[in-house]
């Protein structure tokens, strides 16, 4: 059987499950007014008990409903107080019906107040950072509010990533009905029913100082309004505090593609960036990634792959499925084979095809036109165009996680009945369902994979996305992945261990804040290029020639100083000072000083980061290209999915 890819293993919840303490607590966190009712009934029938036996004790000729009307009075501390030498039962009553009184005003009034209580406090928040700032200057900053607008099925997962973070989440939705505003209140975020596109509604919940903005609400248009709002309010944005990032998700592939080439040009000030990011997009790319390496180690020579649904989460796969194969091939000359099952698969192979050109170079595309429930299909026909060389790894890429689950149930059998033997004993090719979260039908794959040794796997695309913060911008991303594997290169061509460098692992290995640290260097290098006339755009045919910079050239030692002077800043916010020697456990640089004072292999390794940058792009597939600042051209929009 195959190795288990690294996407079923991301996730997934490893521990045991909770005791019964927790799932109370759970269930009460989630019910306090039906908690305090629980307890106060508790409490009522404690007192009537406890009444009973002092009755009996005292020999007064008390009935039970004296004793019941002495337990109700408890809850107006008018109860209890006579008995000099009360029973335990009355004594413990007494007491908890106090605690049951302030617990119950304390919930109304929270209940009432709720809304106006936590943006009070959110607001105090704010004012204490600057002081916090200047008291702990060594110290992290507390992170941000984060902004919500829309609490659809990806705003409801991103809410309960952020809580679990830690974060204080507000979250705008108009329709009160929708389910996912209950799943938002359950994990404790604040849901305001306002209009996100309003200047007065951002600025009562502080955009402002917000950490970041998020519209999905799953207009396109809509969601722009609401970034170009956010935008505006930032004008009014703390100097102390980094520019406002708004994250937009749009749900047309081929509009995200352009956007995202755009970000850059769109920031009418330094208050606020955008960052445009498509769902489907950023997770084929995650798991073409995580699971490719695991295929080729099952594959002899060039992989065949089959792809079940070509769609905007199927088309990304596609694309960074060959390009991964480009990367790694065996053969100069050898094709990966993709064969595609898909209702529209022969017109939006060909769509791909003029978006992506040298896909012909590295790969053999065999579409097949077919529903996934149709004979065809369940007969198997598609197979007979590879044979006799075998499947290496499956794809199911359809919307209906359901769906996609039973089609791979029904391909792990017939792969199975190819060869003949029964679905226990079945060494089939690794499956590999999409699904959306931890739950649901991912559940159900993991249980088949356990209990049945089946090879199918599930990639939950929103949890993939939430922790591998996919919402970033693409370009920071890929640039900054590839920068560090250029630097993992050369520590290991150093003999460097881990052990003696602990940023010496994979990205996926990497500490988040020495990620952040890449991505913002990444950003700052595209940012500063842009105001020389130059353009982040992808390359359209992948062996194309790019630029490249010429080290006499004035503008690299600019460029230099700039990330210089970039990365000073940033050590300092961090609570760095300079030293002789580094010193990261004492928060010592030996490099925060001026340009001119910066010793001349510092500056060489500023120099050749920027010299690099072309060839770094070229890695990610993305090229520079010129423009004088007064002739830059539009965009074009005849790229797709990438």
């Amino acid at each position: 059987m195959a190795q288990v890819p690294p996407t079923e293993t991301q996730g997934s919840n490893t521990s045991g499950k909770p005791c019964e303490l927790e799932m109370l607590w759970a269930w009460m966190r989630r019910n306090p007014g039906l908690s305090i009712l629980v307890i106060g009934l508790g409490t009522l029938f404690l007192g009537w008990w406890g009444f009973l036996v002092q009755f009996t004790l005292e020999q007064n000729g008390g009935t039970a409903l004296d004793a019941l009307y002495l337990a109700v009075q408890l809850f107006v501390i008018n109860s209890g107080s006579e008995y000099l030498d009360p029973v335990p039962q009355v004594e413990i009553a007494r007491y908890l019906a106090v605690v049951i009184i302030a617990l119950s005003t304390i919930f109304i009034f929270y209940r009432t107040l709720n809304e106006q209580i936590r943006l009070l406090c959110l607001r105090g928040r704010i004012l204490i950072i600057p002081i916090w700032q200047y008291l702990f200057p060594s110290v992290d900053t507390p992170g941000g509010h984060v902004v919500i607008c829309g609490a659809g099925f990806l705003g409801s997962v991103m809410t309960c990533h952020f809580q679990r973070e830690g974060r204080n989440v507000i979250v705008l939705e108009m329709d009160k009905e929708l389910p996912e505003v209950k799943i938002c209140r359950e994990d404790g975020a604040l849901v305001l029913h306002q209009d996100a596109r309003s200047p007065e509604i951002l600025r009562s919940i502080r955009v402002q100082d917000a950490a970041m903005v998020f519209a999905l609400t799953g207009s396109d248009s809509l969601n722009v309004d609401i970034a170009l709002a956010c935008a505006e309010v930032a004008r009014e944005r703390p100097a102390y505090l980094p520019p406002l990032t708004c994250h937009i998700h749009i749900e047309d592939q081929n509009l995200s593609f352009t956007l995202r080439q755009l970000e850059f040009e769109l920031s009418e000030h330094d208050q606020a960036h955008f960052a445009f990011f498509n769902l489907y997009h950023v997770a084929g790319r995650n798991v073409a990634t995580c699971g490719f390496r695991d295929i080729m180690k099952t594959s002899k020579g060039a992989p065949v792959i089959l792809i079940v649904g070509l769609g905007d989460f199927g088309k990304s796969l596609l694309v960074n499925l060959v390009k991964r194969w480009r990367e790694i091939r065996l053969e100069n000359n050898s094709k990966i084979t993709v064969v595609v099952v898909d209702e529209e698969a022969e017109s939006r192979v060909a769509s791909l095809l003029a978006h992506f050109p040298s896909l012909n170079k590295y790969c053999d595309l065999m579409p097949f036109v077919m529903k996934v429930h149709s004979a065809e299909f369940l007969q198997g026909d598609f197979l007979k165009a590879i044979y006799p060389r075998p499947l290496n790894g499956v794809y199911i890429c359809l919307r209906d996680e359901g769906d996609a689950t039973s089609v791979a149930i029904t391909l792990h059998n017939l792969l199975c009945n190819r060869f003949g033997l029964m679905s226990v004993d079945c060494t089939a090719p690794p499956i590999i369902v999409r699904t959306f979260e931890e739950h649901g039908m991912t559940r159900v794959i993991r249980e088949l994979r356990k209990t049945l040794g089946w090879n199918i796997y599930a990639f939950p695309v929103l949890t993939d996305f939430c922790e591998k913060k996919g919402y970033g911008n693409e370009i920071a991303e890929l640039l900054a992945k590839a920068t560090h594997q250029n630097y993992l290169e050369r520590e290991y061509g150093k003999g460097i261990t881990e052990e003696e460098n602990p940023s010496a692992v994979s990205w996926e290995g990497l500490a988040e804040d020495v990620k952040d640290q890449n991505r913002a260097q990444a950003k700052s290098l595209i940012w500063n290029l842009r105001n020389y006339g130059y353009r982040v755009v992808p390359m359209r045919y992948w062996d194309e020639p790019y630029l490249k910079f010429d080290k006499d050239d004035p503008m690299i030692e600019a460029l230099a100083i700039r990330e210089h002077d970039r990365y000073v800043k940033m050590k300092s916010e961090q609570g760095y000072r300079w030293g002789p020697k580094n010193d990261k456990k004492n928060k010592i640089n030996s490099t925060l000083v001026d340009w001119e004072a910066l010793p001349n292999d510092e500056k060489e390794k500023d120099i050749q980061t920027i010299l690099e940058l072309p060839g770094r792009l070229a890695q990610v597939y993305f090229k520079l290209e010129y423009y004088p600042l007064a002739e830059k051209p539009s965009t074009n929009e005849d790229q797709g999915i990438g």
